[in-house]
């Protein structure tokens, strides 16, 4: 095969990249953001609400268990999104969130690494992130192969530096981790 690798041409267009990965990033803080509070509430409420509470939110647990991801993007994107006007919800802080957060961090983090590429996803209802900025730079040069590279290569940083970050965040907060110096 005689297939010349040419890199060059991506030059042009990194600030589309960069673009793309802020997006990228931006998109994963809030669903990580989101995502811990209505799962920190929901658990809290599953524990000690009222049975027919935790029945409710076991219930909505198993719809975004089993539903595809694009499918509950598509639900939010298109549906709740434009026509509920929710106010913010005042999170509960002095329980027993901080020991629950410490026994669940290394698994959360691996959770929030996956869910910074499954943000990929969105590439499909037109949000410009990563994945959608390399979608629209190879077809405009053809340059398939070489256009995945980089961008395989950002999401392996990318990854990197979320699991970087999680770790100090996990030295920060968790004293017994940190005397352990295992953050993760």
């Amino acid at each position: 095969m005689t297939y010349q690798f040419d890199f060059s041409f991506l030059a042009q267009y990194w600030p589309a990249f960069l673009g793309g990965a802020w997006l990228t990033i931006k998109l994963t803080v809030v669903s990580i953001a989101l995502g811990f509070i209505v799962g920190t509430v929901s658990a809290v409420l599953r524990v000690y609400a009222h049975p027919i509470a935790g029945r409710v939110i076991g219930a909505y647990v198993e719809i975004i268990r089993n539903t595809p991801l694009l499918v509950q993007i598509f639900i939010v994107y298109f549906g709740i999104a434009s026509c509920l006007g929710l106010n913010r919800l005042q999170v509960i802080t002095h329980v027993v969130l901080l020991p629950a957060v410490e026994r669940v961090y290394p698994a959360l983090t691996s959770q929030f690494v996956l869910l910074m590429l499954a943000s990929s996803i969105t590439s499909q209802i037109s949000a410009e992130e990563l994945t959608a900025v390399a979608n629209v730079i190879q077809s405009d040069t053809y340059r398939s192969f070489e256009v995945y590279v980089v961008v395989a290569i950002v999401y392996l940083c990318l990854s990197f530096l979320y699991r970087l970050g999680f770790w100090g965040i996990g030295l920060a907060l968790f004293a017994r981790r940190r005397r352990l110096g295992t953050a993760l």
